[in-house]
C-alpha cells in the first residue's frame, strides 16, 4: 500500500505563497453593512396535492378535463390555469416558448 503524503497546515494556507492578496481582501461582516434583510415571501397558494395516474390515458383524459396540456415533462400545474408574470412581458408569440407561455 502507497503512504500517502501527509500535508502540513501551513500547505494549506493559500496566502503564504502570495503576499499581496492578503491586503486586498475585506472583511465581508463590513461589505454587508446597511444592506437591506432577505424576507422570503410566503407561498401564493393555498394547497398542494400529488396525483397518481395509472395510465397514459388517465393522464390524457384528467389533462382534457381540467383543460389543460399536460406532456411527460410536466413537473406542476395552476389551477385554474395561471399565467405567470413573465408572460407578461411576452411582446409577441415567438417569445411565448422562450418563456414557456401559453395564452
Amino acid at each position: 500500500m502507497r503512504e500517502i503524503n501527509k500535508v502540513k497546515p501551513e500547505q494549506l494556507d493559500f496566502f503564504n505563497d502570495i503576499p499581496n492578496l492578503k491586503r486586498d481582501i475585506t472583511d465581508p461582516y463590513e461589505e454587508w453593512k446597511e444592506m437591506p434583510e432577505f424576507v422570503q415571501e410566503e407561498e401564493l397558494y393555498y394547497k398542494q396535492i400529488i396525483i397518481r395516474f395509472k395510465t397514459e390515458k388517465d393522464y390524457d383524459n384528467f389533462g382534457k378535463l381540467i383543460n389543460q396540456n399536460l406532456t411527460l415533462q410536466t413537473k406542476s400545474i395552476w389551477y385554474p390555469k395561471y399565467i405567470n408574470d413573465l408572460c407578461l412581458i411576452c411582446i409577441d408569440e415567438s417569445q411565448e416558448s422562450e418563456f414557456n407561455c401559453e395564452h
